[in-house]
């Protein structure tokens, strides 16, 4: 070993190498050899940065979906919610299912008898949320919290109650509600279950397309298949 460099002497029948030539050609090597660790270090690191990247593009992929996702979901916070209801919609369209949101847009509905559903967003007793009609309460005293504490006092009420399909409903827990803030709507002031029924059939937003379908495609399959059978009768 010459100066911390190993030195190769090779022989052949014809040539030898010189010490100097050993020692240059050993340092060629061994430069030629930290060049190509170097090599591989920054390959290595490359691809570190280049993997770092592409977990931060998909990240960011990932994040702008959900971002996306978020904006095609309907924000139904302060909202009379309506779904169909199974049967009864498919002969009378205007007849359905009702619950109204919180100010974090959380679905409450009275489902039966002495209980009152808190399913999470966009879902109620009978499947998702169709139509939704958002109301204004800038006007409301105490605002969002007033809001949240009368849906709470509506649900405790009729948690406590008989469900009665024709008398004492779903739109009834929702009437209680809206009369417990007070808030006016369209000239209403009052509310029960008629006006409800009819404000959110007349003003309410579908979802989706498939919403209004789902609203009015059996009705609408049902009176097909009656002109039809009467006509072949």
């Amino acid at each position: 070993t010459i100066n911390n460099h190993r030195v190769v002497i090779a022989r052949t029948s014809t040539q030898s190498y010189s010490w100097n030539a050993l020692i240059v050609s050993d340092m060629n090597i061994i430069q030629l050899t930290d060049k190509a660790h170097n090599n591989n270090s920054n390959n290595n690191n490359d691809r570190s940065d280049s993997s770092s990247d592409s977990s931060s593009a998909l990240s960011l992929t990932s994040n702008h979906t959900d971002t996306m996702g978020e904006c095609h979901v309907n924000d139904l916070s302060f909202s009379i919610l309506w779904s169909p209801l199974p049967i009864i919609t498919w002969f009378i369209p205007i007849i359905g299912h009702m619950g109204i949101a919180d100010s974090h847009g959380m679905a409450n509905d009275f489902q039966g008898s002495y209980y009152v559903g808190t399913q999470g967003r966009n879902r109620m007793a009978f499947g998702p949320v169709t139509r939704y009609l958002k109301l204004d309460i800038s006007d409301l005293p105490g605002g969002a919290e007033r809001w949240d504490e009368a849906i709470v006092e509506a649900n405790q009420v009729y948690g406590q109650r008989v469900h009665n399909i024709l008398c004492d409903n779903c739109h009834s827990h929702v009437a209680n509600a809206l009369n417990r803030m007070p808030l006016e709507v369209s000239g209403i002031t009052k509310w029960d279950m008629v006006k409800l029924c009819f404000l959110v059939f007349v003003k309410g937003r579908f979802v989706s397309t498939g919403a209004i379908m789902s609203q009015f495609g059996p009705f609408l399959f049902l009176a097909m298949l009656w002109l039809v059978i009467t006509r072949i009768l």
